[in-house]
């Protein structure tokens, strides 16, 4: 039971099944649609109709100091990204897209928590249900892999053809 009230209008239980969608997609292998992780698109997605849905019912938005922060920080991860990109450095959205949807997806939670779309107890219940999740199948790929049930390259290849997404994995350099 995710919680979705009778009394709550159409739209309003729809925006929370999407967000709810949209926290499991965090944690799942979801891949890509034309180059964008499923999970970002989601949840802007969400967001989208989130607003849309404020503006048809002529409701208010709470937009307080913490969503402008949100903003900013969002603005300026994409203007450092579009500067990175203009100066040759191809890889920059590769590696801004995990920062990127983990700022969105808090940011959706708080904009859905402030707005009364979702209960803070609600949320945190799948917030934590994800967290198990990511969690339980983090372990179980330790297991297979310290188990040696397969080596790496194998589990990486049978991960691929599995989930459609690749391993993210970033080499720092010393």
């Amino acid at each position: 039971h995710l919680g979705i009230e009778q009394g709550g209008t159409l739209l309003d239980n729809l925006i929370k099944y999407i967000y709810y969608i949209s926290i499991l997609c965090f944690a799942l292998p979801s891949g890509n649609i034309l180059n964008i992780p499923v999970k970002i698109l989601v949840t802007f997605g969400l967001l989208i109709l989130f607003l849309a849905s404020r503006l048809i019912e002529n409701k208010p938005i709470v937009i307080d100091g913490v969503v402008k922060g949100f903003v900013l920080i969002l603005a300026a991860l994409v203007l450092w990204a579009c500067l990175g990109m203009a100066n040759g450095y191809d890889t920059v959205f590769m590696a801004l897209k995990s920062f990127l949807s983990l700022l969105v997806t808090v940011l959706s939670s708080y904009l859905m928590i402030s707005n009364h779309i979702v209960t803070e107890k609600k949320a945190m219940k799948v917030i934590c249900f994800t967290a198990v999740i990511m969690v339980g199948f983090k372990f179980l790929c330790e297991l297979v892999l310290m188990a040696g049930i397969l080596d790496w390259v194998q589990f990486r290849e049978l991960y691929v053809m599995v989930t459609g997404t690749n391993i993210t994995t970033m080499q720092i350099p010393f």
